[in-house]
């Protein structure tokens, strides 16, 4: 990584690579650590972190998918085997043991969805419908949404029985469905709902467990029985009204939700929905354990309105509410959790620092603890234990220079956190992976992740299930990264080849101002990989093959490779080791380069 002593002149001497990095796309020439590439493809680390071809991916399905793809999503019901559904264009499919995808639902909104589990129901956001699957059909939530019961143990009149608390729960944002319960006194034959200006639906009573008609007054808020309702016998409240009264705006609030974040206690116990595409730094909280359940006064605005809200993560025992940048309002909140004395649930929120906003929903994620954002400034890391924070929160891909997309570009942007590896993919098929494993300290003493560059990614959007890692993106089709269990498979992308290389910095071995004469470059490959390879020489003339090697029978100890082609009279001279062979694979476990210095040139 350091230094290597100023080589003295017509002696030959070695420069030896073993210990390897990700891609340094910042800087350029020999400015460039012996460590990294800034031109690797379709590398990773392998168990030993030492250079490897990507494994590749499978194709789960053989009928072609009508649409963009955008989302996956995970049904996965309690004690029951977990099951992938996939959002094509209008159409939620469900893909079934064989593979091939059957059509659950017709109706979906044809942008990014969003999904969560509770209660053994599947939850879906698309921007326009809020919907729920239960294993067998998809509908919307306002068809099964919670009728609450908003004011309980009251006289005909409306007022309290025996000084008993009435008002029990707010109105549901999802349905204008409400419940009023009273204790009949066997006289009064009018009594008062608790709204007014009722909607021109069915006013349903029940007395004593019987289906009554009665004259409604929707102005008013009133119904009128033609005989008193009796005194109840058995002490509770023998007069059950449900009718409905419309919450302002309220049907259009929730299904326009874009993504949400679980939050509450050791259990998780509620459900913040966010992305609306007017109230853009709205957020509203469902009842505990209930995301049928909405509470009208569940509404909350979080610092500016020309900023929006992002996204949600976790970080410990918090939740991090990110929100884009709008260069002077805060764009981190920090959300805790506790109890009162009543036992009412409190969550307390702070503001966090400015200047550093978050993307999208669709590009953030908690690798090994660490919660990470994509910003207009690249991948960003909130660390320790409060936003407010300012210096633990830092860019963590600066090596990657500009090659991350910027402004709209980075909005159609999705991560996953998958197997200690960060996955950001741009959806035109490049796809940057960041190794938890391997970390260096910045400049300012930051601990940043490497990075490698993947292509050949069409990914839109990912999944995690059953330990597998799947995505999909405008082919049609649903992928998963294959494993080496899946034998040949896995050194192809749904059966074309892998292009990879590694390209060495260019190295001027300490003596800018000297010729160099290259006499070997020796490679010292992985005994398990099986691939040929071909190796480049570059100088600042240019570039050239300097040789070729077939591929290689897999032994029980590394495989030597050297290449007898000289290179004279080169100032700066780098190595490029590629593969693009169908069913094969690469791995690099050293270089070495001889070379001897010549006369100084001016």
């Amino acid at each position: 990584m350091g230094a290597y002593p100023a080589p003295a002149e017509n002696k030959r001497h070695m420069l030896t690579i073993d210990r390897f990095g990700g891609v340094d796309f910042l800087h350029s020439g020999t400015e460039v650590d012996k460590s990294r590439s800034p031109d690797a493809l379709n590398i990773t680390a392998d168990e030993m972190l030492f250079p490897a071809k990507r494994r590749g991916y499978l194709r789960l399905h053989e009928t072609k998918l009508p649409g963009k793809a955008f989302g996956l999503h995970r049904y996965a019901p309690a004690n029951k085997t977990a099951c992938l559904l996939a959002h094509f264009g209008t159409k939620l499919y469900k893909l079934e043991d064989k593979g091939e995808p059957v059509e659950l639902y017709g109706a979906m909104w044809e942008d990014f969805s969003n999904s969560f589990m509770m209660n053994s129901v599947l939850y879906l956001l698309d921007g326009n419908s809020y919907l729920q699957y239960d294993g067998r059909t998809v509908q919307p939530v306002r068809d099964k949404a919670k009728i609450p019961v908003t004011r309980a143990h009251t006289k005909p009149d409306g007022t309290a029985h025996e000084q008993i608390e009435t008002v029990l729960a707010p109105a549901n944002l999802l349905t204008p469905k409400r419940q009023n319960t009273f204790w009949g006194d066997g006289s009064a034959k009018t009594y008062q709902l608790d709204a007014t200006l009722l909607d021109n639906e069915t006013v349903t009573v029940y007395v004593g467990g019987t289906l009554t008609n009665v004259t409604v007054n929707r102005i008013a808020g009133t119904i009128t029985f033609a005989s008193a309702p009796p005194v109840p016998a058995n002490g509770r409240d023998n007069v059950i009204v449900t009718f409905e009264k419309s919450v302002l705006s309220g049907p259009l609030l929730i299904p326009s939700c874009r993504f949400h974040g679980v939050f509450g206690g050791a259990d998780d116990m509620r459900v913040f929905l966010s992305g609306h595409p007017v109230l853009c730094n709205a957020e509203w909280c469902s009842a505990a354990f209930d995301p049928t359940y909405f509470p009208e006064d569940g509404y909350r605005r979080i610092g500016s309105d020309n900023s929006a809200i992002a996204g949600y993560l976790m970080q410990y025992d918090k939740q991090i509410v990110l929100k884009q940048d709008n260069e002077q309002d805060a764009t981190q909140y920090l959300r805790t959790f506790s109890e009162n004395t009543k036992g009412e649930s409190v969550f307390t929120l702070r503001q966090g620092a400015a200047g550093v906003g978050a993307v999208s929903w669709r590009s953030m994620a908690v690798l090994e603890d660490t919660p990470l954002f994509l910003s207009a400034l690249g991948v960003y890391a909130l660390t320790g234990t409060g936003v407010s924070e300012q210096r633990r929160l830092y860019c963590v891909s600066r090596l990657l220079g500009n090659r991350l997309p910027s402004g709209s570009a980075a909005a159609g942007c999705v991560t996953a956190a998958f197997g200690g590896k960060l996955y950001l993919a741009t959806g035109g098929g490049a796809c940057f992976v960041a190794d938890s494993r391997m970390k260096y300290r910045d400049e300012t003493g930051n601990t940043c992740y490497e990075w490698q560059y993947w292509e050949g990614i069409p990914a839109r959007t990912f999944l995690q299930v059953g330990g597998k890692l799947y995505f999909s993106g405008d082919t049609g089709y649903v992928y998963r990264f294959a494993g080496e269990s899946d034998g040949p498979a896995c050194r192809s992308d749904d059966g074309q080849p892998i292009p990879a290389r590694w390209t060495t910095p260019y190295f001027d071995f300490d003596a800018g101002g000297c010729l160099k004469t290259v006499e070997n470059v020796h490679l010292s490959l992985p005994p398990d990989e099986n691939g040929g390879c071909r190796i480049s020489y570059l100088t600042e003339e240019g570039e050239w093959l300097a040789d070729s090697f077939a591929a290689q029978d897999a032994g029980g100890r590394p495989k030597l490779l050297s290449s007898s082609q000289r290179e004279k009279n080169c100032r700066i001279f780098a190595v490029r080791v590629e593969n693009n062979a169908p069913g094969e694979g690469l791995g690099l476990l050293s270089l070495q380069v001889d070379y001897t210095v010549g006369r100084r040139v001016h």
